[in-house]
């Protein structure tokens, strides 16, 4: 039995995850390994006793709780922006990003866990782009685990600096979605910071984003008197002793506007999640 297990995990693509779904489906695709396999070697089919489905049936619950199972999402919980990607002459990053300003970009995009892309979605203040598997085959995809996209703002509307680019990959199966969140410099934002977001530090020119567990407070700091604007439902930043800017970080996205004595703007973006999806299964 251990070796018609290990042939139908062989042979089957997934067998382990239909073991954890569904232990009886197991029985009966070891069962018909073995039917094939006495045909082919012309041997008696012997098939199981009834006393022994019993034994069978558990031991596929024992196949079933070493096969990795994905943790489920829930719909109620703003979940943390991490997909990995790479910018062509840039860098990779996790989830979020600050971008300097080009006319095009080449973006590398590929989930934790090699999870498959079924669906992903690209928009911003201006489109929405959907690449999914079709009748022919997949759409540009190198592979089910990664895509290659290449991005060229439009101009006069995406370069206008307040437009971001929200990258997102669905998996239809085992449901291990990802997210990101990419913004870009601008001209226009001058005001430069020194950022200190979830234990990290950042110098930020002009745009900045912050990602942390919500609630959790971070800091951001000027060189010049500012003044801040940011919408109802966000934190209020607090001025510190040392002269930063304290913000409880908000549930889910919250803008803030800064405006220096000397006119020169800084456009601040905080990102609160209350949860982390765990996408490896191995």
């Amino acid at each position: 039995m251990n070796f018609l297990i290990a042939l139908a995990a062989l042979a089957i693509p997934g067998f382990h995850e239909i073991a954890g779904d569904n232990p009886l489906t197991a029985i009966i695709l070891t069962t018909v390994i073995n039917v094939l396999l006495r045909l082919w070697t012309k041997e008696p089919v012997q098939m199981p006793d009834k006393k022994n489905i019993i034994p069978l049936f558990f031991l596929s619950l024992l196949i079933s709780a070493c096969a990795g199972v994905p943790q489920r999402l829930d719909p109620n919980l703003f979940y943390k922006r991490d997909l990995p990607l790479c910018v062509t002459g840039v860098g990779c990053y996790e989830g979020t990003t600050v971008l300097p300003a080009q006319t095009t970009y080449e973006i590398e995009i590929a989930p934790k866990g090699d999870a498959n892309i079924d669906l992903l979605l690209v928009t911003s203040c201006h489109r929405e782009e959907s690449f999914e598997k079709t009748a022919s085959g997949w759409f540009i995809f190198q592979k089910k685990t990664k895509f290659k996209y290449f991005y060229t703002p439009a101009v006069g509307i995406e370069d206008d600096g307040d437009c971001s680019l929200m990258v997102n990959t669905y998996e239809k199966l085992l449901g291990r979605h990802s997210w990101a969140r990419l913004r870009f410099e601008h001209p226009k934002y001058q005001l430069d910071a020194r950022l200190s977001c979830n234990g990290e530090f950042k110098q930020a020119h002009g745009v900045s984003v912050c990602q942390s567990k919500a609630g959790l407070a971070q800091r951001i700091r000027f060189d010049e008197p500012v003044m801040f604007e940011w919408d109802e439902k966000c934190a209020i930043p607090k001025k510190a002793q040392d002269g930063s800017y304290e913000i409880p970080v908000s549930v889910g996205e919250c803008g803030y506007t800064v405006r220096s004595q000397s006119g020169k703007l800084h456009d601040l973006l905080t990102i609160g999640y209350e949860g982390v999806l765990v996408r490896e299964i191995k």
